[in-house]
């Protein structure tokens, strides 16, 4: 299979030009995702050059972009699946993964039947609770298994992204792995891998101290083999910010596994799950501007776009920034200016905005973008993780957009189709 084609940062990050997004909007409509598989396939080599001495294996976190078209590059590109529900998993599946190359990590737990048919097909499993290594280990004694571990403290740039400390129940307890190597001795489980996950724009400072202290934790564990590092891996999406450096703050862990390994003679084997690092750049969200108003001369001047809080959760969710691109829809423009302005959405929804203030989603963040008119277009680039598949689905009766593939050689091809109100209501039933 041909490999990505290597281009500068400006022309991975932005790869539509501006005669692309007209024509993709005459045979398409808007709204409208765009996948770039040059992209997909960059950010997967990129994942796989993270530093290890003893094997790797990089595990995406697909509840970033669940697509069945995404999930089928990842595996070509040689990435395992990190599932967050069981869903995931048959979704995962569905799309032809192996299934001894996913791992369910989840808050709501399958129910035993299903479970066994996942342990029965070779699907690992990650526990994330004493419940869930107990109800495990009752249904599967003597199967191997991974846990989950909060380490007691977390890394990010926003509460609402830190998934270590006190506020968040994900992993067991760090105080309670004594209870969790008690309830798999009883059931005579095999703890082979250790994972841990302290959230979103992970600090390598704390990182390393989260790897210290669960590796504390796996010299006790003779039976552990592996160790999960987790993702978070921050992602520049605004022209000047850059994505994390994983080569660089993963080489500071190196040390660590090698001390590890000197003092216990097991070679623990690496494990990464990137989310948004794999598909941030891979998508991008073709808009029209269907409305242009403002608020008096000391307001603001808003444009309204076609897509929003269906498509685009994060900007309301996190305040999380998007460079955004206008397209004149009638091409060239001789004499380009630039309007401040804020953009936002299409629902009926204050907090439906593209541009608020990262640090206070509660306040408009204006940004300055080429000068557009009603029926322009707008592409909003860095959208691929965690925005379709997270977004406010149906809400205001918005069906979900289409989404067409950018693949490395040939035309634009259609891989998921435009929902319709019929699809909205396909399932819906009046008793009476």
């Amino acid at each position: 299979m041909k490999g990505p084609n290597f281009r500068n940062l400006h022309r991975r990050r932005y790869f539509l030009s501006d005669d692309e997004v007209i024509s993709l909007v005459n045979a398409y409509d808007t709204p409208l995702w765009v996948l770039s598989e040059d992209n997909l396939r960059m950010s997967c080599q990129r994942a796989k050059d993270f530093p290890n001495l003893y094997g790797l294996t990089v595990r995406y976190a697909m509840k970033a972009w669940s697509l069945g078209a995404v999930l089928k590059i990842v595996d070509q590109e040689g990435l395992h699946i990190d599932a967050s529900s069981g869903f995931e998993v048959w979704r995962a599946l569905r799309s032809d993964i192996a299934p001894e190359r996913i791992q369910l990590t989840c808050q709501e737990m399958p129910e035993p039947h299903e479970l066994e048919e996942f342990v029965r097909l070779g699907v690992k499993f990650n526990a994330s609770s004493l419940h869930q290594l107990q109800t495990f280990g009752e249904l599967f004694p003597r199967q191997s298994v991974s846990i989950r571990i909060n380490p007691g403290f977390g890394s990010s740039k926003s509460a609402d992204t830190n998934v270590g400390g006190l506020t968040s129940s994900f992993g067991i307890w760090h105080e309670y792995l004594h209870t969790a190597t008690a309830i798999a001795k009883s059931c005579f489980l095999e703890i082979n891998g250790i994972h841990f996950h302290i959230g979103s724009a992970v600090q390598t400072k704390i990182w390393k101290l989260a790897v210290k202290c669960v590796m504390a934790f796996a010299k006790e564990v003779p039976t552990v083999t592996r160790m999960s590092l987790g993702g978070g891996f921050d992602v520049g999406r605004m022209p000047n910010d850059r994505d994390m450096n994983i080569v660089s703050s993963g080489r500071t862990l190196l040390p660590l596994f090698e001390q590890f390994a000197a003092d216990t003679g097991r070679r623990l084997h690496v494990e990464i799950e990137p989310g948004a690092f794999i598909v941030a750049h891979a998508g991008a969200l073709v808009m029209r501007i269907h409305d242009i108003v403002d608020t008096g001369e000391d307001g603001f001047v808003f444009y309204k776009v076609d897509g929003g809080m269906n498509e685009l959760l994060q900007p309301a969710d996190y305040g999380m920034q998007h460079h955004l691109v206008t397209v004149p829809r009638l091409g060239h423009i001789s004499k380009p200016t630039k309007q401040e302005v804020v953009v936002v959405g299409h629902c009926c929804e204050t907090g439906d905005c593209l541009t608020m203030d990262l640090t206070d989603t509660s306040k408009l963040a204006p940004r300055m973008v080429l000068r557009a008119e009603i029926d322009d277009y707008m592409v909003a680039y860095g959208a691929g993780g965690y925005n379709d598949s997270c977004g406010a689905k149906d809400y205001n009766s918005f069906p979900t957009a289409a989404v067409v593939i950018k693949p490395c050689q040939g035309d634009f091809a259609l891989v998921r189709e435009r929902e319709t109100l019929d699809d909205i209501l396909r399932h819906e039933r009046w008793p009476y």
